[in-house]
């Protein structure tokens, strides 16, 4: 795993470095994020403060939101080993992460002009689609309201190969598979209970006062949203519920929205993706696998 800090462009953190690392792929509105823990000498510790730059192999670019220096305790070469532990995020969507001063209010818009208001930079969004109304309110983060379209879209965001992409839930399962991971390789999850409680069934009031749902195919919690339409009611519903937990060998070419086969008559799809490395530094055990959380379809 290599790991690059900016310093008049990409150098490359030298291994005996980088104490840890997890890149975490999800499917909302800020896809990416990158945690490590470096150690660090005084001079180096600029290149790492909040608002820095780094970078992964692949050249996907993130900027730092969290610095924290921490010492490690040990000694080494008659000094304490000092580290710094980072958060980052994608530094094309940064600025979907930060309260706005002022309200933003689009209509009929398309999803990628919805992120370019806010700062963002999405020219080569794949799968646009037009929004009836965004509405970002003064104090608010706009990913809030974006994970709020997606809910209603029935759809959701992933980074794969330094795009991004909107895909519909349902689309997710008519993908290829990229590989198969045996159902008894990880931990099985049975939530019937919960789901009928987090995950309701929506109803509205159309413009002649008559009750509308959504999917009441299921006894569930019931909760009233107004001005939607029975499409969108349904939309609401329709989600990815967790399946399966795996541990595999690290393979970073998997992200979340993949397709992966778990059975002979079953596939489910990557709801978040954590690569992880650790190096071994002050006598931890060195690691390396990637983790996933995968889920079945929803309606």
């Amino acid at each position: 795993m290599n790991l690059f800090y900016d310093d008049g462009g990409p150098q490359l953190i030298d291994g005996e470095y980088l104490k840890s690392f997890v890149l975490r792929n999800d499917l909302v509105p800020i896809p990416v994020t990158l945690e490590a823990e470096i150690r660090v000498e005084d001079e180096a510790l600029q290149f790492f403060m909040q608002g820095s730059k780094v970078y992964t192999a692949n050249d996907d670019e993130f900027t730092i939101l969290k610095s924290e220096p921490v010492s490690s305790g040990r000694v080494q070469g008659g000094n304490v080993a000092q580290y710094v532990r980072i958060t980052a995020v994608l530094s094309s969507l940064v600025n979907a992460c930060f309260v706005k001063e002022k309200s933003i209010y689009k209509k009929n818009t398309t999803l990628a002009d919805i992120y370019r208001s806010i700062g963002c930079r999405a020219d080569a969004m794949e799968g646009d689609f037009t929004v009836p109304l965004f509405n970002c309110m003064a104090g608010e983060p706009p990913s809030y309201q974006i994970a709020v379209i997606l809910q209603e879209s029935a759809g959701v965001m992933r980074w794969r190969d330094g795009k991004l992409a909107f895909m519909r839930v349902i689309e997710l399962f008519n993908q290829e598979v990229i590989t198969d991971i045996p159902i008894a390789a990880g931990e099985t999850v049975e939530s019937g209970f919960l789901e009928r409680h987090e995950i309701p069934t929506f109803y509205s009031v159309d413009d002649n006062g008559n009750f509308i749902y959504g999917n009441k195919a299921k006894a569930r919690t019931a909760r009233f949203v107004a001005n939607k339409d029975q499409l969108t009611l349904k939309n609401m519903s329709t989600c990815l519920v967790l399946k399966q937990i795996s541990r595999i060998a690290y393979n970073d070419n998997i992200a979340a929205g993949d397709l992966i086969q778990v059975s002979a008559d079953e596939n489910l799809v990557v709801i978040t993706a954590a690569h992880v490395f650790t190096a071994g530094i002050d006598g931890d055990p060195p690691r390396q696998y990637t983790k996933l959380w995968l889920g079945e379809l929803h309606l």
